[in-house]
């Protein structure tokens, strides 16, 4: 008969962390203990940072919050109120009220986080100037650092019916924490850099249109706009955001009768992605962009009109690779993980309506438009037309 296993709560994950670093218990110890699998006493341990947040957040900062209710409640006659989690979680969706991280001191730091962050540094500061490495830890640069997390999911007013395409894309983009950095930091006075500022600072909800102004006429029409061509605007107009996206395609010719090979670089942004099958994987759409294909065509070198092998590869990518596509099944890659995303519901690019779904904190959110309500991925990418990946570390 096979053992009986308990589902772990918060508290016991909490308990499992504490058994570990101050009795130093094993693994093995730890999972006949609290009877569970020694794999996922594993993740547990290697979890500890966040789930130590998130038991903060509950049990210190939720009890704070809610005698200090209680107390106003006592104030205005109400002495049999009380302030469940229930109550103050539907008080923070109503009025939403969204949370942020705050990081503590270096006392708070977890050591094992140090130790795999010094064998990244070196790596990180590559390519940068000495002078222009700073340790920001109480400084006035710190203090005016952004964050580096939200943990809040803004909502994009629809005011025109047509707005979805810029709202989606802005949810897409502003989900991307560098990206939403760099543009803050680096853009002072362009629209989009207004919205990142308020979309950071809690302000809600945000309005898309002024954004749609000024990237020119074709975005001002009350009439269902291609979210890829929106996103190409906002490159053309922002500088940061084409550096965080930027990346290099890379064309090799070479002619089958004098084996001459040329190679062209050019710069790109948005990674179009052909869908060739019914089921694909993130691998299999970039085997088929890299395919070898036959043209016939002249060769400067041997001056002979011939077949000539073509092959285009990705490089050099940054943090973020944005890539457009029709249809998207059965994700599975280990270099990326899906950071945003965009899904467009309807017969044509300029007719239906666009979403958009971000990740936060393992769990997927549908954002349309004034709402954003917990979801699944779509079954098979559904409706899936843009993405951005993010780089695994």
């Amino acid at each position: 008969m096979a053992p009986v296993r308990s589902r772990l709560t918060l508290k016991n994950k909490i308990d499992i962390i504490k058994c570990y670093d101050a009795k130093k218990q094993s693994v093995r110890e730890l999972a006949t203990q609290f009877k569970v699998g020694k794999t996922q006493i594993g993740t547990i341990l290697k979890s500890r940072v966040d789930l130590l947040r998130k038991w903060c957040d509950e049990n210190v900062n939720g009890e704070t919050k809610k005698n200090f209710i209680e107390e106003i409640a006592k104030t205005l006659g109400r002495t049999n109120f009380k302030a469940s989690n229930g109550w103050l979680e539907k008080f923070r969706k109503r009025h939403n009220i969204a949370y942020k991280a705050i990081y503590g001191e270096s006392s708070s730091v977890d050591h094992d986080i140090v130790d795999d962050w010094n064998n990244k540094l070196v790596e990180i500061c590559e390519g940068f100037v000495p002078k222009n490495i700073f340790n920001l830890d109480e400084t006035g640069l710190f203090f005016r650092a952004l964050p580096n997390k939200t943990m809040c999911l803004k909502d994009v007013v629809e005011i025109d019916g047509v707005s979805c395409y810029a709202n989606a894309s802005l949810q897409m983009i502003f989900n991307c924490h560098y990206i939403i950095n760099q543009l803050v930091q680096n853009e002072e006075h362009s629209a989009l850099t207004k919205l990142a500022k308020s979309y950071l600072s809690q302000q809600n909800p945000l309005n898309s249109i002024p954004l749609r102004r000024s990237l020119g006429q074709h975005f001002n029409y009350v009439q269902q706009q291609d979210a890829a061509e929106f996103i190409n605007a906002l490159l053309c107009h922002s500088d940061s955001l084409k550096n965080c996206l930027k990346h290099e395609l890379i064309s090799i010719l070479t002619c089958l009768n004098c084996y001459d090979v040329r190679t062209n670089k050019t710069p790109n942004y948005i990674l179009p992605l052909a869908v060739t099958e019914n089921k694909v994987t993130l691998n299999s759409l970039f085997n088929e962009f890299s395919k070898e294909i036959i043209l016939e065509i002249n060769c400067s070198n041997c001056r002979i009109t011939g077949n000539h092998s073509k092959v285009m590869n990705v490089s050099s990518t940054r943090q973020y690779l944005c890539i457009q596509l029709q249809l998207w099944n059965e994700l599975q890659e280990k270099m990326y993980r899906i950071c945003s995303a965009i899904c467009h519901h309807g017969e044509s690019l300029h007719h239906g309506h666009y979403t958009s779904l971000i990740k936060k904190s393992n769990l997927w959110f549908r954002c349309n438009d004034l709402t954003s309500n917990k979801e699944r991925w779509s079954r098979g990418g559904k409706d899936i037309y843009m993405l951005i990946l993010e780089k695994q570390n």
